[in-house]
């Protein structure tokens, strides 16, 4: 079933899920439940946070997301209605890998806890919601700095590679001096090596046009001695 939904953006909700109407997909939704919003030729997966709508003031047909991931990854209010289907969290791509800036979360319990709620991520600050199903109360937030593939949603599972900005960009950071010193030697080493080669090219160079020029003299003089006779 496919509800044509009006976007409403709200600020300081979270943004791994979106408050629905608990009858409007057909059946009874669950929180947590996986949401296809789909826009043009674009889609975006979300948990969901379910609500009565039975209510005469209740929600409606309205969609309600977060305001900053909405003004990241979805069209303007006023662009039209979106749609809005229940789907099987597998039809989400799985992240292959992700770096995360924890803002001063735990790393291990970071990870641990996105690998326990499958979460659904999306690039850019998330505030994860982690009251899904368990009791828990509370939202967690941190950055999806890069994801791979480059999907607008990746699916945390066992086998994503989670690594943390810290990890991420050690490897990117300078060579020991002594080492770096050890390359710039090396490298000088084989650049002497090329210019005496360089000059050894030159020097045989200078010889083979030396003969030339000794062979063509002697020619010329050949050749000046028989008109002569």
């Amino acid at each position: 079933m496919t509800l044509y939904a009006t976007l409403v953006p709200v600020p300081d909700r979270p943004t791994s899920h979106a408050r629905v109407g608990r009858t409007k997909l057909g059946g009874r939704l669950e929180k947590g439940d996986a949401l296809a919003v789909r826009f043009d030729d674009n889609e975006l997966f979300l948990r969901a946070a379910p609500v009565d709508d039975q209510l005469a003031d209740g929600i409606g047909d309205d969609l309600r997301v977060s305001a900053s991931l909405a003004d990241r990854l979805l069209p303007p209010p006023e662009a039209g209605e979106v749609r809005v289907e229940r789907v099987d969290p597998g039809v989400v791509p799985v992240a292959d890998r992700v770096v995360l800036d924890p803002h001063g979360n735990d790393p291990a319990d970071l990870a641990s806890l996105l690998r326990e709620r499958t979460a659904l991520l999306h690039p850019g600050t998330e505030r994860y919601d982690i009251d899904e199903r368990t009791g828990s109360t509370g939202v967690v937030s941190f950055t999806v700095t890069e994801r791979q593939p480059a999907e607008s949603t990746v699916r945390v599972d066992d086998t994503t590679r989670i690594e943390f900005v810290d990890d991420a960009t050690a490897a990117a950071e300078p060579a020991d001096p002594a080492e770096l010193r050890a390359r710039v030697e090396e490298a000088t080493a084989r650049l002497d090596e090329i210019d005496r080669a360089v000059t050894d090219v030159r020097e045989l160079l200078a010889e083979v046009r030396a003969g030339l020029d000794a062979t063509e003299e002697s020619a010329d003089g050949d050749t000046g001695d028989d008109t002569d006779e």
